[in-house]
């Protein structure tokens, strides 16, 4: 006979059972976790959670409760039908498989059956009610429909004999109802798939494998989180520079990459590559600048030109969208520009462009990935700046730079269309989701700037001009439409935080003095409101290690909050390391985080392009090695409490030059900084900037084994000083 629950109750009045077969096992919320991962326990699910309990009500009042715990008497539904390691597949490791067949209790959960079927034996006396409670702590239930004396009501007849030997060694005893013995399965699963606090403790020393043991050319010491620091800037600039191939395409996955799915619980997909195959513009955009920032320049000029002819398909294709001809722009995936218009959309994917609105042209636009495009603009215009043939490569590109600035012009011109308003520009993109948002305008506006000065240096004074005139219209619509009562708005970021200056250090550099004024005001005046809910998180990679983590980090050192950038620079340098791993030093797409646990697991595409990308340029704005722009060369390192840098080496964007750079932090007040550049010809003055210090704190500085002293000022919520030397100075030590 079969008992229904019912709203999770069932009353039996008075009736004794050998063994209780309950039909069911799987979670209302059958994964891991949030989509992208998340660092809040009620929206998390790792092995060993308590998500409920089976009540088991006697007549004389005793009250037994059977924990429901994953790994134990409850599983995973999705994902888990896939052949993931440590568990299944050719990548199948024999003692984890037994420790997770031995702990789990549930019929049918490891093979993946539709409905599991979990055996409880009970005391021998009647029972008066069972039911099925949820962790009040946590979101959704544990889900079983009913229960039965006999096994052969939920199970069919030809795996009886399955099922009987299965039960003779997985039956839980409610009067022992999680042993020991489970309980250090459990842990040592999870040891095998998780980071745990311990694991940062002490690091091995890491060694590049691809230099015969010689350290990079980067490297951090000081304590383990410098260390760590060190193997994650080697390997995922390695990465990196990989990902834009002999041709130019820039793939968004490595070939091969690991997945850890967005709601996965902790097993992963080898050898997926989920997006190898896909050059999506956001992510490229990032990558560029950053392979350019890293001295990589061949590779990233390689991707930008390749991503200029992608971008072509519109013109090349003679497309029109209600009689205008649509200029070149980046979509989503620039190699597949009508994917989301065509496919995507129709799925879902939000949209304003549909056929009741537009005709039978609505899906002609792609869709409007705005900060992709604005980012592979400031791509080129980075490139450019490094190219020792600057003339011929703007004039031997000048058409595509062109197609891709008027693409901006044809949108403000074309509001009924492109649906730009109030000089901003509209967007369909994850970071603009039907809106106008910082993430996506800034980028534009900091391109059309950098397009401008591209067109003025081949004489072509006309587009100069105007694309000046407009990013000039989009800057002050950004600062007067994207804020509100001193600050930047919160709704408008695009993404989880603030992105205005950690864009404009892409463009002006690592100096806060030669960002636009009014731009910085207002990131400094919403800093507190965008940081505080990070700060009492231990980690927090939800939505993204790159778009969350890295950039909140990016901010802080940007803005010199030192104690924020401190601990959010540690906690990125650990998401990024994952000792027992495939590839322990990648970058994660995201991350979910346990409270019970102490530990961190793995979420998406390990080392997914543009995340990986963010987490390298929070390390170039750590070293501070800014661009050179009027000929100064400016040094202003911000390093994390105890640690030391020492480069060598290492590129100089914007001129053709190496700087060598070691710099340890200030203690008691003293600080040693020594740089060497290889080239001095593009620059006339060095300015090296020490901190930070405490404030009434007196400094002792030497650069290059020479006192020192310069202008003392305060920033953020610490001080600095400035040194500005010629570089005749310099060259003379």
């Amino acid at each position: 006979m079969i008992f229904q629950f019912t709203e999770n109750v069932c009353h039996v009045y008075g009736k004794s059972f050998e063994t209780l077969y309950f039909a069911g096992g799987y979670h209302s919320i059958p994964d891991g976790c949030t989509v992208w991962g998340t660092s809040v326990d009620r929206t998390n699910r790792f092995i060993g959670d308590n998500m409920g309990n089976i009540v088991l009500c006697y007549s004389d009042g005793e009250i037994q409760k059977i924990p429901l715990i994953f790994g134990y008497t409850l599983w995973y539904k999705t994902i888990w039908r896939e052949a993931c390691a440590p568990f299944k597949s050719d990548f199948a490791e024999f003692e984890y498989t037994e420790a997770l067949r031995t702990s789990l209790q549930l019929w049918g959960a490891y093979e993946g059956v539709e409905e599991c079927c979990l055996a409880v034996k009970p005391k021998n006396k009647p029972l008066l009610m069972i039911s099925v409670e949820g962790n009040p702590e946590k979101d959704g239930m544990p889900v079983f429909r009913g229960f039965s004396s006999e096994s052969s009501d939920f199970i069919n007849q030809s795996e009886q004999e399955t099922a009987v030997s299965f039960f003779a060694s997985h039956t839980v005893d409610a009067s022992s109802p999680f042993p020991e013995k489970i309980s250090s399965l459990l842990d040592k699963i999870n040891r095998r798939m998780l980071t745990f606090e311990e694991d940062y403790l002490n690091p091995p020393e890491y060694r590049n494998a691809n230099t015969d043991g010689i350290a990079p050319t980067i490297i951090f010491t000081g304590d383990s989180d410098a260390k760590i620091a060190t193997g994650v800037v080697s390997v995922n600039l390695e990465e990196l520079a990989s990902r834009s191939d002999g041709e130019g395409f820039v793939h968004t996955s490595g070939k091969d990459a690991p997945t850890w799915w967005y709601d996965g619980f902790g097993p992963w997909l080898m050898n997926a590559g989920n997006y190898y195959g896909d050059y999506y513009s956001r992510d490229a955009g990032r990558a560029l600048l950053t392979l350019s920032a890293y001295g990589k320049k061949e590779e990233a000029l390689r991707g930008v030109e390749y991503g200029n002819k992608l971008m072509m398909y519109f013109p090349e294709n003679h497309i029109s969208f209600n009689g205008k001809n649509v200029p070149g722009h980046c979509t989503v995936v620039m190699n597949k520009p009508m994917f989301y218009s065509e496919i995507l959309s129709v799925s879902g994917w939000p949209t304003q462009y549909t056929e009741e609105r537009f005709g039978k042209d609505y899906q002609k636009l792609g869709n409007q990935e705005t900060d992709g495009h604005g980012l592979m603009m400031m791509a080129n215009y980075s490139s450019w700046k490094e190219n020792r043939n600057k003339k011929e490569w703007a004039e031997t590109h000048f058409n595509e730079i062109k197609e891709s600035a008027e693409w901006i012009r044809w949108c403000f011109e074309n509001p009924e269309i492109s649906l730009a308003d109030k000089n901003l520009l509209y967007a369909e993109s994850e970071a603009g989701m039907n809106a106008y948002t910082l993430y996506c305008n800034v980028p534009c506006c900091l391109g059309l700037r950098g397009y401008s000065e591209i067109a003025a240096s081949i004489g072509e004074k006309e587009y100069s001009g105007v694309w000046q005139e407009t990013a000039d219209k989009m800057m002050k619509a950004i600062t007067e439409e994207l804020s509100e009562n001193g600050k930047w708005k919160p709704s408008s970021f695009g993404f989880f935080h603030d992105p205005a200056v950690t864009f404009c250090a892409d463009y002006y550099g690592y100096d806060l003095s030669d960002m636009p004024e009014k731009w910085l005001k207002l990131s400094k005046a919403i800093y507190e409101e965008d940081v505080a809910p990070r700060r009492e998180l231990p980690y927090d990679a939800s939505g993204g290690v790159g778009y969350n983590s890295a950039m909140i980090t990016q901010n802080a050192l940007l803005l010199d909050r030192m104690k924020d950038a401190d601990a959010f620079s540690r906690r990125l340098t650990r998401l990024c390391y994952a000792p027992r791993l495939p590839k322990p030093y990648m970058a994660p797409e995201g991350a979910s985080y346990s409270t019970r646990l102490h530990a961190v697991r793995r979420q998406g595409d390990l080392g997914n392009l543009v995340q990986m990308a963010e987490v390298l340029k929070t390390y170039h704005i750590i070293f501070g090695i800014s661009p050179v722009l009027n000929r100064k060369l400016k040094i202003f390192p911000r390093l994390p409490q105890n640690w030391e840098l020492d480069i060598k080496e290492f590129n100089i964007l914007n001129i053709d030059a190496k700087a060598s750079l070691k710099v340890s932090y200030p203690q008691n007040g003293k600080q040693e900084i020594r740089l060497g550049v290889t080239d001095t010809n593009e620059i006339d003055t060095v300015t090296v900037r020490f901190g930070p210090f405490e404030k009434d704190q007196e400094t002792e500085l030497s650069l290059n084994g020479r006192k020192v002293s310069g202008r003392r000022y305060l920033s953020g919520d610490s001080m600095w000083e400035e040194v500005t030397l010629s570089i005749a100075v310099l060259k003379e030590e």
